[in-house]
């Protein structure tokens, strides 16, 4: 992404911020990194700047967005901490000086209970919230280049994405990034069942789409007869989440039932029960599907109503 087009994507969401910081950050970054390259042979520069189009994507602020191009400056350039804070400020060095901290842990268990210690680490780590979305931002770009490295440095990437940071993107609430790291690891842990699925789901997907269409509107039309608060959003089960459940359940990939999903969100608990109720009398559940995680929060507080039709 031009720098230009990054800007006028930034000031979609920002547009009083004076932006003379990113240029600079952009800048600064390009230069400090002049004649290093990556795996794939391309400037690294291109990393930086794929990093902070990432985070205008997540539409963070300034700060972020600058320290994003500047991520990697203190790790794998001469620059110094108070280089970047006379170039910069307090704010961004911080935020670059607590992703160096994070580049320094080194993940190594594939056990779950010890990835969640490491979770727990880099949320105590991170003093700052923002550090851990520059880190999540920076693993994406790392994961879509995954396959210039050597099969081994593939594999052990893949695994600390899925283990570590899928679930750390999903902790924040981030659902559409924890799917793309799921579905980026899942191609070279599972290569063999990532190619099945991929190729069912392409099959499928035109009449995939078209029923998730017709089931939304629908929906629609019985839910806006009641007149209470909502929207509706669509979703088709993310590629590890279809394998996940296909061996939890030892079902084909042609039995998994909720593979396309609609979500209904409204304002209150009341109205989330009574939109529930228009559902179930015009759609039939399906049976034992139910699971009321209202009533009965997920331990990390997640609360909605689960049924399938």
């Amino acid at each position: 992404m031009p720098f230009e087009k990054l800007l006028t994507a930034f000031k979609t969401y920002s547009p009083h911020t004076d932006t003379a910081s990113l240029l600079k950050a952009h800048d600064f970054s390009r230069k400090a990194h002049e004649n290093q390259n990556r795996a794939s042979g391309e400037d690294y520069f291109i990393h930086c700047m794929s990093v902070a189009e990432i985070l205008t994507e997540f539409k963070m602020d300034l700060p972020t967005v600058a320290a994003g191009f500047l991520h990697d400056v203190l790790e794998d350039t001469k620059t110094t901490p108070e280089t970047l804070k006379k170039e910069f400020g307090d704010e961004i060095t911080s935020l670059v000086q607590g992703v160096t901290k994070l580049d320094a842990l080194n993940f190594t268990s594939k056990d779950e209970a010890q990835a969640e210690n490491w979770r727990k680490m880099m949320l105590a780590t991170a003093q700052d919230i923002r550090v851990i979305l520059i880190k999540l931002a920076d693993r994406l770009h790392n994961m879509r280049t995954l396959n210039y490295l050597q099969p081994e440095k593939q594999l052990k990437n893949a695994t600390e994405t899925l283990t570590l940071y899928a679930p750390l993107a999903q902790r924040l609430g981030m659902f559409q990034l924890k799917s793309d790291l799921e579905d980026l690891a899942f191609r070279y842990i599972h290569p063999k069942e990532f190619g099945e699925i991929t190729a069912k789901v392409r099959e499928q997907g035109e009449i995939r789409e078209k029923a998730l269409e017709m089931f939304k509107k629908e929906l629609e039309k019985h839910l806006a007869a009641v007149g209470v608060p909502h929207r509706i959003l669509t979703r088709t089960k993310n590629l590890f989440s279809i394998y996940r459940k296909m061996q939890r359940q030892q079902k084909p990939f042609e039995e998994i039932q909720d593979s396309l999903g609609v979500r209904i969100i409204s304002d209150t608990i009341p109205n989330c029960y009574a939109l529930l109720g228009v559902v179930h009398s015009v759609f039939k559940p399906v049976v034992n599907s139910f699971t009321d995680y209202i009533a009965i929060p997920k331990m990390n507080l997640y609360q909605s109503l689960h049924p399938e039709m």
